[in-house]
């Protein structure tokens, strides 16, 4: 019973924490993803969809900032359009920032905007404007932070990211791509008269490289051992710069930084030249070849005399040899030892220019350079501090009347 209670406690416990929504799922996740997109679209000139998003990210979130980001967008509309609706929601929301924020943030810059604006809110006072709803369309709003991201909806037209659109309520198809990263496709529901907005950061593709040429080097990158060459396929590696060397015993090294990118194949075609150093242990291992030989022929020499004075001796052991024989035998004995001693030195000689040459050989290793020390790449111990969660809307644009311009630092 006891083992029942617990396994019923195990599965409450699991089907409760399955039911905790991801962080994807929360309001600050989805209010930051309606202000990238804001953001993109207002950089991208899209000030109404810019609006529009920085309202929906308001709904979520209670940031003062988000105020001072809506009047900055609906202002830049107005210079586009001249609508005193587009008007008011500028002068209302600065407003509402100014009552929010009683110090510091950007009261200057929305103090600034709203004496700009003067001459059109007095005006649109005059005449009683102002007063009508702006009404959002049903759009989908899409945009990357990678670069050179592309979408297309619905199967139609490549567009560049971001993607403002105006759609019919229901379910529509999107694809976001860029050259160097893997595709993402998803399906979005619109609804009437809303804003569905969607940020999407691409997977970048792995940069490759392949060595042909070198069979038997063996291959680093950034000083770490990738195998030998040939490879069964292409090596794949993060994008950036890395230091390639490619060695092998005998030959002279390749070592170079190379810039490597997402999806692109680096090709490296090498014929490594042979070392000073190994074609000099092949001459000394030559020589030694040489000199064995020759102690073979003294040694051969040596055993042919031998043989010479051996038969004198038998002749004399059978019975009597002449003085000539004799002087002959004594010849024969001399010119053997001579050839001995001769073979002796030689093969000494032939030895030691072997070992000199099978240590040339032997030692004949690459020297390889450290790879460069890059001071412009962030290390792996990451930042010294860790970034502001938080949303904060530093700067944007402040426009008036013929005067354009864009200085924006956002950090949500």
């Amino acid at each position: 019973m006891r083992r029942f209670a617990l396994l019923l406690a195990l599965v409450v416990a699991v089907l409760l924490g399955g039911a905790r929504p991801s962080l994807a799922d929360t309001p600050e996740a989805r209010a930051r993803e309606f202000f990238n997109v804001g953001v993109q679209a207002y950089n991208a000139g899209q000030f109404l969809a810019a609006g529009q998003a920085f309202i929906e990210a308001r709904k979520l979130v209670d940031k003062s900032a988000l105020l001072f980001s809506i009047g900055q967008a609906f202002r830049r509309q107005f210079m586009v359009d001249q609508k005193n609706a587009h008007l008011r929601l500028a002068v209302d929301h600065y407003r509402n920032y100014l009552d929010a924020v009683k110090t510091g943030g950007r009261r200057l810059q929305a103090a600034q905007a709203l004496s700009e604006l003067a001459p059109y809110i007095a005006a649109m006072e005059q005449e009683g404007g102002g007063s009508e709803a702006v009404v959002f369309s049903t759009r989908l709003m899409l945009s990357s932070p990678t670069p050179g991201a592309v979408v297309t909806l619905d199967g139609g037209a490549v567009h560049e990211a971001p993607l403002s659109q105006e759609v019919k309520p229901g379910r529509h198809k999107v694809v976001v791509q860029a050259p160097g990263y893997f595709p993402e496709e998803r399906e979005l529901e619109a609804v009437e008269g809303g804003l569905v907005a969607l940020d999407v950061p691409l997977k970048g593709q792995p940069a490759l490289l392949t060595v042909d040429g070198a069979d038997g080097a063996e291959v680093t990158v950034d000083g770490r051992s990738l195998g030998t060459a040939p490879f069964a396929r292409p090596l794949e590696l993060s994008p950036g710069h890395h230091y390639v060397a490619v060695t092998e015993g005998g030959y002279k090294a390749y070592a170079s930084e190379l810039a490597f990118e997402h999806g692109a194949t680096t090709k490296l075609t090498l014929d490594l030249p042979q070392t000073n150093q190994r074609t000099a242990s092949y001459v000394v291992l030559g020589t030694a070849v040489g000199a064995y030989a020759a102690t073979g022929v003294l040694v051969g020499l040596a055993y042919t005399h031998q043989g010479d004075a051996n038969d004198i001796a038998d002749a004399q052991a059978a019975g009597t040899i002449t003085e000539e024989q004799r002087l002959d035998h004594n010849a024969a004995v001399g010119a053997r030892d001579d050839l001995a001693t001769a073979a002796f030195i030689t093969l000494g000689a032939g030895s030691a220019v072997a070992i000199t040459g099978l240590l040339l050989y032997l030692l004949d290793q690459p020297d390889v350079k450290p790879p460069p020390v890059r001071l412009d790449e962030p290390s792996d111990e990451g930042p010294a501090t860790e970034p502001d969660p938080g949303l904060d809307v530093l700067a944007a644009p402040v426009l008036g009347p013929g005067l354009f311009g864009l200085s924006a630092r956002v950090r949500f």
